[in-house]
């Protein structure tokens, strides 16, 4: 584990190094035109890449939320809940870095996307939230044809979204390999806090039984009638 995660670091700062010392990889454009090859309707794209990713990434993280809720799970619904911080950390780490995205005079952009290229946040969805709920389902389902069902259909959706995301002209693919590897970062980073959650969890399930929804909102009822 040790020297893959260096590996891993190594690689990351290594790709995040070049993309920030240049616009674009020598193969990006090419790779975005030969995908633009294919005549696909604009709004059709804009629908599969809604439900693709913001559709999906909220069905997902509400019904692993909840499920863990009601199943008694609750720090690790805590941990759900924060897994959805990195893609917003991501927006930081593109100001930071300022790489443009592509251009309409290079390629054809869809839509109006806005701030910086590297690294993609679609790609940390994609790979890291997608995946970490993945995770927790092995952990808590022991049906192994619902696992592996799942994992492929994982399996087969990340490069189909990945290369969605260079068709539609929001990332570079070097962008997307970029989201890969900082998504393996944060994998790695989350499954500890997640199994840091657990261990806390069993050692005080005395805490925990006294958290439930209709204690929650009663709480913050009475806090905005004292406001």
């Amino acid at each position: 584990m040790g020297i893959g995660l260096l590996g891993l670091l190594a690689t990351t700062a290594l790709v995040t190094y070049s993309a920030v010392t240049t616009d674009r990889f020598a193969a990006d454009l090419a790779i975005t035109r030969w995908l633009q090859q294919v005549q696909v309707n604009d709004t059709a794209v804009q629908i599969l890449s809604y439900v693709l990713f913001e559709g999906l990434v909220v069905v997902l993280a509400a019904s692993a939320i909840l499920w863990l809720w009601f199943k008694g799970h609750r720090v690790d619904a805590f941990v759900v809940v924060l897994a959805m911080a990195p893609n917003g950390f991501v927006f930081l780490l593109r100001d930071f870095y300022g790489r443009p995205r592509p251009s309409d005079e290079l390629v054809h952009v869809l839509g109006s996307p806005v701030g910086m290229s590297f690294p993609s946040g679609h790609a940390v969805v994609i790979l890291f939230f997608v995946g970490f709920l993945l995770y927790i389902l092995t952990r808590y389902r022991q049906s192994k044809r619902l696992v592996y069902t799942a994992v492929a259909l994982w399996l087969l959706y990340i490069p189909f979204a990945g290369l969605l995301v260079v068709y539609h002209g929001r990332h570079w693919s070097s962008d997307v390999f970029g989201g890969f590897l900082y998504s393996g970062l944060f994998f790695i980073l989350y499954i500890k806090l997640f199994h840091i959650a657990r261990a806390w969890e069993s050692r005080h399930p005395e805490l925990l039984g006294r958290i439930s929804l209709r204690r929650t909102g009663q709480a913050i009822l009475r806090r905005l009638k004292i406001a």
